[in-house]
Formats: structure tokens, sequence, C-alpha cells
């Protein structure tokens, strides 16, 4: 029974199933680019997110090496201060030792000549008593 009405209407009745299989995938797609869209912007925030959380861990420990680098600079110029007070000191001490060993040097100079003087008078003074002895 091929009736043109029949014919035509499923013609059309077929038409319109496309239509909203059509309308369906476009639906689809579109529900799916959507949900891709939304992935894709999670996925730049996490991305975005890590960055900056890595940022900041990496300011703080530059900051930290910032602050270690200037306590070093500190520990080095109080060192260099210190050598230089102690040479200084060293110095002062050496000029010290030079002075002693030179009035070390004028009293065993001295030591010497009181000596010589003292073996002198008593040898002065035996031949004195030996004299009075002998003599008297």
């Amino acid at each position: 029974r091929n009736l043109p009405g029949r014919r035509g209407g499923a013609r059309e009745a077929a038409a319109g199933c496309l239509d909203r299989d059509s309308s369906g995938r476009e639906m689809s797609a579109m529900a799916a680019s959507t949900e891709h869209d939304n992935q894709l912007r999670t996925g730049l925030r996490l991305v975005e997110t890590a960055y900056n959380e890595r940022v900041r861990a990496l300011e703080a420990e530059f900051g930290a090496l910032r602050a270690w680098g200037q306590e070093q600079q500190d520990l080095a110029a109080a060192s260099m201060r210190r050598t230089r007070e102690l040479e200084a000191q060293l110095g002062a001490a050496d000029a010290c030792v030079h002075d002693a060993t030179r009035e070390k040097g004028a009293l065993e100079a001295r030591l010497h000549e009181l000596t010589a003087e003292t073996a002198m008078l008593r040898s002065a003074d035996e031949r004195n008593h030996e004299l009075q002895v002998g003599g008297g």
C-alpha cells in the first residue's frame, strides 16, 4: 500500500527525527564542548595555583638565602674587624717584646759590669786583708 499521504508523512516524520537527532547531537556536542571548556579551565586553574605556590616557595627560599648571605657578610666584616684589632695588639706586643729584649740586653751588660766590679773589689779586699794580716 503505497499511499501518497503516508509516504510523505513518513518522510516528514523521518525528517523530524533527523532534526531531533541533529539537535540532540548539537546539544551533545555543545555539552561536550562546555564540559571540555570547564575541564580546561579547571586544569588551567590547577596549573596557575601550582605555579603561584611554587613562586611563593621560591620567593621565601630566596629571602632566606638573602638573609643568610647578609649574615655571612656581617660575620665576615666582624671577623675582619677582629683581625685588625688582633693585628694591632700583636704589633703592640711585638714592640713590648723588642723593648724588653733591649732592656734585658742593657741589664745583662750592667750585671756583667757589676760582677766584674764586685770581683775586683773582692780581689782588692782580699789583698788589703792579706796586707793587714801579714803586715801587722
